[in-house]
Order: structure tokens, then C-alpha cells, then sequence
């Protein structure tokens, strides 16, 4: 597979025209074509609904097209960092971000007009544990993780609580019900659940659900999954299950039921750092979250 593979695909599903596309890139249509032809047989599975017009997406190709444009635009955003850094000599800080709960930190620091300007910095997406090992290891020198089992030798900085919330397939009896509780998901499948259990809000849902007297079913079994919110929501779209994620990464869901629980499965999300004597970039860049996350949060939420 390709880096020109995936941003012709990525291209030609903007545009969704083989004709326009190609005009876009600067190349001739059957490379294109081609280009697209070769990444599902690579890949083993259609992508494109070519018979449409607008070409449309298979559920795959639209899965595919959102993680790859979300790595394309991570590789864009690291050359041009690399790019910054270089020029003004700067140690780049290294900071993670909860793949579910940093959803709204995260877009506050890609958008122009809030990005702090005088901040080198590299985003790695992982789990509130993989962050807290990973800064206990000195390959990270911030994060921002649900407040959740944190060593004891990590400072911990709560900044907001947010609320998990239950995401059903369309239709389901569930959505109808005037409160739902854990007792009521006996019997169902979490999509957002495996044997891996780094996973903070895993750890927080598994909890509930020990307190209701039951193990969760779960709908893939196996210890390497660990699903990016896009992919949680698209398993329950599929009916492959329920899910839970935090408030922020549901909040552009208009197609499926989205529940608070009874009572509300909430917990305290914000920043985290080692112990001691703290650098003057992690100790800027704590200064500048704590300054405009909140009016950033308001805004997202009015």
C-alpha cells in the first residue's frame, strides 16, 4: 500500500468523480483508476460504488476513508511541525491525547485561530494507560487522560468532568425505554469492549457493568482491539452492538440513539505529568490549556 494510493482515494472521495479527481491531482484518469483498483485488491474489499453517480462508498470504504484522511492529515500536520521546528530550533513536546475523551482538546489544537502559536508539539493517540506508562517512560511529556488509576508518581490535573454516553442501534427497544440502566444491557453486545483491558473508559464501563452482576458480552474478543470513536460508531451502525464514548465524540451524531445512563456514568477528565521539576514547554502548554479549553468548551457547546 501506498502514501499516493491513499491520497487519491482520499481525493477521489471528496470529490466523488473519478474525472474530478484526477483534474485535482494533477494526473491522468486511469491513474487514478488504477490507483483506486489496486488498494481493493490489496485490501481484499470494495470501496467504491462505482454504478452510483455521485460514485458512493461501501460501509468499509466509508470506515477507510475516515481513518485514512484523519492519518493523512496527522502526516501533514507532523511535516509541517518538523518543518517549524527545525527553522526555529525548538525541542518538539510530545503529548498525548485520550483517543475517546480528547476529542474537543484535540480540535482546539488544530484550529487556526486557537492554536497556540509559540508551541512546537507532537499529538500521539492512545489510551489514558498507554499515556500514563508512556510518560513514566519519558517518551511523552504531557497527556490528557480520563483521571482514572494514575500512579502514584504522576501529578494529575483535573480540568472537566465529562459523561459517557450509550450509543444504540437504530430502532432498538432500548432507545425507547424512559432511562436505561446497566442491568437493562445484560444481554447485549459492547462493541467498545475486549480483553484489552488500557483502556480507561473500558476499565470505568466494566466496573459498572461487575456492579450489575455480570461480565459484558462483547462483541470482538481479542486483546489487540481497540477501536477509534469513528470505528466504534460505525460497528453500531452496522448492528454489531452497543457502544459507549464520551460526550464530545458522539456530539456530531444525528443518525442513532444516544442515551445518558441512570445514573450517569461520568468521570473526571485533564492533564497529566510526572512528577518534579516540569520543563518550561510542558509548564506553557499547561498554562495555555487551563487559559482557553474552557471558553473553547463553551463555544463548542452553544
Amino acid at each position: 500500500m501506498e502514501l499516493k494510493q491513499l491520497e487519491y482515494f482520499v481525493e477521489l472521495c471528496k470529490v466523488r468523480n473519478f474525472t474530478k479527481a484526477s483534474i485535482n491531482l494533477n494526473v491522468a484518469q486511469p491513474s487514478v483508476t488504477k490507483a483506486i483498483q489496486k488498494l481493493e485488491d490489496e485490501l481484499g474489499v470494495k470501496l467504491v460504488v462505482r454504478s452510483q453517480k455521485p460514485l458512493g462508498l461501501t460501509p468499509q470504504g466509508e470506515i477507510f476513508y475516515s481513518q485514512v484522511e484523519r492519518i493523512l492529515k496527522e502526516l501533514e500536520a507532523a511535516a509541517a511541525l518538523i518543518s517549524r521546528a527545525e527553522e526555529g530550533n525548538q525541542k518538539i513536546l510530545n503529548f498525548g491525547i485520550s483517543t475517546f475523551s480528547g476529542v474537543a482538546l484535540e480540535r482546539m489544537l488544530a484550529a487556526a485561530e486557537t492554536a497556540p502559536r509559540e508551541l512546537f508539539y507532537n499529538i500521539i493517540h492512545c489510551s489514558s494507560t498507554d499515556i500514563c506508562n508512556r510518560i513514566l517512560d519519558e517518551k511523552l511529556d504531557l497527556g490528557w487522560v480520563i483521571g482514572y488509576d494514575i500512579p502514584s508518581n504522576l501529578e494529575f490535573i483535573p480540568l472537566e468532568t465529562q459523561e459517557a454516553l450509550l450509543i444504540l442501534p437504530e430502532n432498538t427497544p432500548l432507545s425507547f425505554k424512559p432511562e436505561v440502566t446497566f442491568e437493562d444491557l445484560r444481554e447485549e453486545y459492547f462493541t467498545t469492549i475486549s480483553s484489552n483491558k488500557k483502556s480507561a473508559l473500558v476499565q470505568l464501563v466494566l466496573e459498572r457493568c461487575h456492579q450489575a452482576g455480570y461480565e459484558p458480552k462483547k462483541t470482538f474478543d481479542y486483546e489487540a482491539y481497540h477501536p477509534s470513536a469513528q470505528l466504534a460508531i460505525q460497528w453500531v451502525r452496522n448492528g454489531l452492538g452497543i457502544g459507549f464514548l464520551p460526550q464530545y465524540a458522539v456530539s456530531e451524531i444525528t443518525d442513532l440513539p444516544v442515551i445518558s445512563m441512570s445514573p450517569p456514568l461520568t468521570f473526571p477528565v485533564g492533564l497529566v505529568h510526572r512528577k518534579g521539576g516540569i520543563t518550561s514547554q510542558v509548564r506553557r502548554m499547561i498554562t495555555y490549556i487551563r487559559s482557553n479549553y474552557p471558553n473553547f468548551i463553551q463555544r463548542w457547546e452553544s
